[in-house]
């Protein structure tokens, strides 16, 4: 477990990690701990756009065009929680 930071810049997928589509959702093996996480569609939208390229405005940007009925700042907000659990269970890192 990480400590409650998420991550800041460009975060990444972390590189112990197996990604399996099912569906619109995500199974994750992660082999440094030896654990499975299910991550939702919206989860999974944000990992698969933490490739150490998008900051996380850029993050938010994609997801707005999915997402239109959602205000920015909401879906901000929702995306910085989803980014900080996913740091926090060790599925991304930052990047730089």
């Amino acid at each position: 477990m990480k400590n409650n930071t998420p991550p800041e810049g460009k975060p990444k997928l972390s590189s112990n990690l197996s990604v399996n589509q099912v569906g619109d959702d995500a199974v994750i093996w992660d082999s440094e701990t030896e654990s499975f996480h299910l991550l939702n569609a919206s989860a999974f939208r944000i990992l698969k756009a933490c490739d150490g390229s998008n900051s996380i405005q850029k993050i938010v940007s994609i997801l707005s065009e999915d997402y239109v009925n959602i205000a920015e700042d909401q879906l901000m907000e929702d995306v910085q929680q989803i980014l900080e659990d996913l740091y926090n269970k060790g599925l991304v890192e930052p990047n730089g």
